[in-house]
This record gives C-alpha cells, sequence and structure tokens, in this order.
C-alpha cells in the first residue's frame, strides 16, 4: 500500500473561520474502483492519536458530492474550534466494498491573533 500524501493547510488564527477543503481522490488521474461511502476526518494533537475534533460525513461536516469520483468537501467551520499550537490531521475513507483507507494526512497551525 501507498503511504498517504502528506500536505500542510495554511494556518489560520484561533476563532476565525476556516474554510474548509474541496478534496478529489484518484489513481494517476483514474477514479478508485468502488464508490465512495463515507468520510472521516480527525484532528488530534502532535504527540496523541486521540481525537480533539472529528467530522464525518454522517454529522454534516463533511459532504460526497460525487461518490463514483471520489469527490467530497470538508465543510467550513466558524469559529474553528481548536486552540493555539500545531494540530495534525487525517482523512480516512471507506468504499463500497467495505475497504478503509487513510489517503491524506497533514498538519495545520493554529495562531494566536
Amino acid at each position: 500500500m501507498a503511504k498517504p500524501a502528506k500536505i500542510k493547510l495554511p494556518p489560520i488564527f484561533i476563532a476565525d473561520t476556516w474554510d474548509g477543503l474541496r478534496i478529489s481522490l484518484s489513481t494517476n488521474g483514474t477514479a478508485l474502483a468502488d464508490r465512495l461511502t463515507s468520510v472521516t476526518m480527525v484532528f488530534h494533537e502532535p504527540d496523541s492519536t486521540v481525537s480533539i475534533l472529528t467530522l464525518t460525513s454522517t454529522n454534516g461536516g463533511i459532504t460526497i458530492t460525487d461518490g463514483p469520483s471520489w469527490q467530497f468537501t470538508i465543510n467550513p467551520i466558524t469559529p474553528f474550534p481548536l486552540t493555539v499550537g500545531t494540530k495534525y490531521w487525517n482523512i480516512e475513507t471507506t468504499d463500497s466494498g467495505g475497504s478503509i483507507k487513510t489517503y491524506l494526512v497533514g498538519t495545520i497551525q493554529i495562531l494566536n491573533n
């Protein structure tokens, strides 16, 4: 299995609106075989795997815009509820065949005003 892509998200000031993300996943430009059925994005502190914020396609934090094409949106959040510092995140997907994969991981810096 390939390693997840690492992405450093643009920094955000504490309590500002986070604009979210629009994501389209593919393999060499070709849509993945099975339809995307759920997405979860988890934020956590650097030395922990305990979630400090979880967004899902079932709780309204994520919208699957095109399951067969693997397109989804991490919806904007006002205000962004994380504290100052570097936070780590990962995005986990589930397809119609039941396969669970983490394709994207990264960091986001929360800045003091």
